[in-house]
């Protein structure tokens, strides 16, 4: 019976080492460092993150019951979304964008704030003509963007 517990304690132990190990080795083949993991996201993490979110859950399906005519959290500078609470230029994410040429073309964006990690989500166009946003969601991101290098 010692022997057998014994035997259980090694295995547990070595399991966990061979398992550090395995997750070392698949960041290492990435070309991933633990700093890369805790720092902040790129465009291209909050891009994908925004994207995943918004075909995961469906929003384009959800905009007649949850959406809203206007969104007050943006506000438009010379151009430029930006976050009304921190008065910072937002990420715009391209979800979808038909081509102009379809008779009824839709076009859905986000708009991520670096400095509070929300975003929002427009819905535009389709059959019948839909104007609506959505929002605010959280991505569970660290604030800020990593800049490009």
């Amino acid at each position: 019976m010692k022997k057998l517990a014994f035997a259980a304690l090694v295995f547990a132990g070595c399991n966990d080492y061979f398992q550090e190990r395995a997750d070392e080795h698949r960041m290492a083949s990435r070309g991933l460092t633990p700093p890369d993991l805790d720092g902040l996201p790129t465009e291209n993490d909050v891009h994908a993150r925004i994207t995943n979110e918004v075909r995961t859950n469906l929003f384009a399906a959800r905009i007649d019951d949850d959406g809203k005519p206007a969104c007050d959290a943006i506000t438009w500078d010379k151009g430029v979304p930006t976050c009304v609470k921190d008065k910072v230029a937002m990420l715009t994410v391209a979800v979808r964008s038909d081509s102009t040429e379809r008779q009824y073309p839709v076009t859905e964006t986000a708009y991520y704030c670096p400095q509070d990690t929300s975003w929002w989500y427009h819905y535009a166009g389709g059959r019948p003509i839909k104007d609506a946003w959505m929002g605010p969601f959280t991505t569970g991101f660290k604030p800020g963007i990593k800049p490009r290098q």
